[in-house]
């Protein structure tokens, strides 16, 4: 199949390549890995239209529901630790900052699920949370989804969420785009 199409030959073929499966004729899809590779830049009236989505799109809680501290002990790993009540530590959470192309700093969270026999799942589900949510509010919820689906979850912050610094003003959807390719850099 050309790239150029925007459907397969067969629509009944259930085994579709990724190539297929992720193009349209316009291009990647929004939202697909790399989406903003190999532009030169939205231009006046994109960073506007920008500017406008992200201050209706984004409302992180402040403060944030966490701090990141470091562990104690030779290891130095970090571990999320909530600083409202109400809200669990995840212990076996993996907690990493990741640097994104926008020169954004992200916290993410990898939290393994072992079944009965120690073994770690094979898939691992990357979750996007929600609006008004940041990462420490949704630690506990990854373990239990984790649990219900016998997957991995990987879970991130924003730029601009929770513990998440912004060499710019804040969030917004070319940051989000920046942040979503780090976390899949990460995870590969």
């Amino acid at each position: 199949m050309s790239s150029s199409s925007s459907r397969p030959a067969n629509t009944s073929s259930p085994s579709l390549s990724a190539q297929q499966a992720s193009t349209t004729a316009a291009g990647p899809m929004p939202g697909q890995r790399g989406c903003l590779q190999g532009r030169r830049g939205p231009g006046p009236w994109g960073r506007m239209v920008d500017g406008i989505a992200s201050r209706l799109a984004f409302f992180p809680p402040t403060p944030p529901s966490y701090t990141v501290e470091q562990h104690k002990d030779a290891t130095g790993q970090l571990y999320i630790q909530p600083v409202e009540r109400g809200y669990q530590r995840v212990p076996s959470a993996r907690v990493h900052w990741l640097q994104t192309e926008h020169g954004n700093r992200i916290i993410s969270a990898f939290v393994p699920f072992f079944d009965g026999r120690g073994s770690m799942a094979r898939l691992t589900l990357l979750y996007s949370h929600g609006n008004a949510v940041d990462l420490g509010q949704m630690l506990p919820v990854y373990k239990d989804l984790g649990r219900l689906l016998h997957v991995n979850v990987m879970g991130y912050d924003y730029t601009g969420y929770g513990c998440c610094s912004s060499s710019s003003s804040g969030p917004s959807v070319t940051a989000t785009c920046s942040d979503v390719a780090a976390v899949l850099d990460a995870l590969e």
